[in-house]
């Protein structure tokens, strides 16, 4: 999963963060000048579930926040508190396959829905997407 959120470590708003299921701690984007480093946010939660062949997921981020400037665009950090933008990577296997070969996609808040993503193998509609990922803050 990608997030966009602000970075107290290199002090920088509106980071790319890479956070991944398990591990401890995301992965910042950050610049030039402090290259990617790990920072404070993980997935503390995640499960699916299926109903009427549609698939949702729920992941539970958390995110340590402190107050910083931003020297670059000369602005200061502001708490999150609307959603920020989402990129989530999910996989799927092709039904015409019989090695059960993983592929993978992603979908994301700013594109137009429904979105569908096609089969690699075979071009038949492996995902649909019908709605944006969403984020619910939680205090």
């Amino acid at each position: 999963m990608e997030l966009s959120l602000d970075c107290f470590v290199c002090e920088r708003q509106g980071r790319t963060m890479f956070l991944e299921w398990g591990a401890e701690r995301a992965r910042c984007t950050a610049d030039e000048q402090h290259g990617r480093h790990f920072a404070p946010a993980r997935i503390a939660g995640f499960d699916s579930t299926i109903e009427d062949e549609q698939v949702s997921m729920r992941a539970v981020v958390e995110y340590w926040w402190t107050p910083f400037h931003d020297a670059k665009r000369d602005v200061d950090a502001r708490p999150l508190n609307e959603s920020p933008r989402v990129r989530l990577k999910f996989g799927y296997v092709c039904t015409q396959r019989d090695d059960h070969q993983v592929w993978g996609s992603t979908t994301q808040t700013n594109i137009i829905r429904p979105a569908s993503t096609k089969c690699r193998h075979c071009t038949e509609v492996a995902a649909t997407s019908l709605e944006a990922p969403m984020i619910r803050l939680v205090s």
